[in-house]
């Protein structure tokens, strides 16, 4: 799976350049595929799930784009997608980029509050004040445990009532408070977040929903901790449903889209991406745990 999901990617590269205009995505949806490509860099720093040959792609496709492209005069007009901008410093920052002019204006819009313009859930504060603080700016937010209180992991929830974004926000959270696996989770009991995760693989297998599966299975990774021989096999066994419904070129179907029928190349892969390249994660910690995340 994982291979396949590479060799999608570095055959749709050129379709993440958001300078280009596309009959089936407008500007924010060009901007978040960009965006989403280098967060995934971002979240596996310093390696990245990308051969060398695709990485370095990613790298000079990076530099042409933000050399001719203001994402800043885009966040501007965009408030709720300031995130993108601090995406971008993290991986210049990784990657030697020079983008000191850039994290000057970012730091003007921080200081005048554009982080708190746009009203957002408290998993997508989390994730706004993370990609901040990655780039260097601390954002107006509260702490991430004062926010943290408030989302789903925050609170006694039952997990069979949970739906797509309630599950959304127990990942991202888990994504964010352990630094994408980096560091401990604190305040939260991981033995217990772990549980709810092995409980709802089956839920989202049933829903045929590969995009939370494999988020599923990357918080799984994310919160390190031995898994025991049941929890191994429900891993082995979620890499390799989602294998099952990868197409020939290796991308994977969008949930709701799991018939994979597209009306052209395009449309294929702003409906696919995003599904491709958390796949694409999941697939990258299997690898190289050999297929046992202890």
């Amino acid at each position: 799976m994982y291979k396949k999901c590479l060799r999608w990617i570095d055959d749709n590269l050129d379709f993440f350049d958001p300078r280009i205009n596309r009959k089936y995505a407008k500007d924010l949806l060009r901007i978040k595929s960009f965006t989403e490509l280098l967060f995934l860099e971002n979240m596996f720093f310093p390696e990245s799930p990308f051969m060398p040959r695709i990485h370095r792609k990613i790298i000079n496709m990076t530099k042409e784009i933000l050399n001719s492209l203001s994402l800043n005069d885009f966040i501007l007009h965009e408030h709720g997608f300031i995130s993108a901008l601090a995406v971008a410093q993290e991986f210049g920052k990784n990657n030697n980029i020079d983008l000191s002019h850039e994290k000057i204006l970012l730091k003007e819009m921080i200081d005048n509050k554009f982080d708190l313009l746009t009203t957002r859930s408290a998993f997508r504060k989390i994730d706004v004040k993370y990609s901040l603080n990655k780039a260097g700016i601390y954002s107006n937010y509260n702490s991430f445990f004062d926010i943290a209180k408030n989302t789903v992991l925050g609170k006694d929830f039952n997990y069979m009532y949970t739906n797509e974004i309630s599950t959304y926000s127990i990942t991202h959270s888990i994504f964010y408070l352990t630094d994408m696996g980096r560091q401990n989770i604190e305040g939260f009991n991981k033995e217990k977040i772990l549980n709810i995760i092995f409980n709802l693989i089956p839920v989202y297998e049933l829903e045929q929903n590969l995009d939370i599966l494999s988020e599923l299975i990357i918080s799984s990774y994310f919160l390190n901790i031995s898994l025991n021989q049941i929890q191994q096999k429900m891993i082995r066994n979620a890499i390799t449903f989602i294998s099952s419904y990868q197409k020939e070129d290796g991308s994977l179907p969008a949930p709701g889209r799991i018939d994979g029928k597209y009306s052209c190349k395009e449309e294929k892969f702003f409906e696919c991406y995003h599904t491709t390249m958390v796949a694409l994660g999941a697939g990258f910690l299997y690898e190289k745990s050999d297929g046992n995340f202890n």
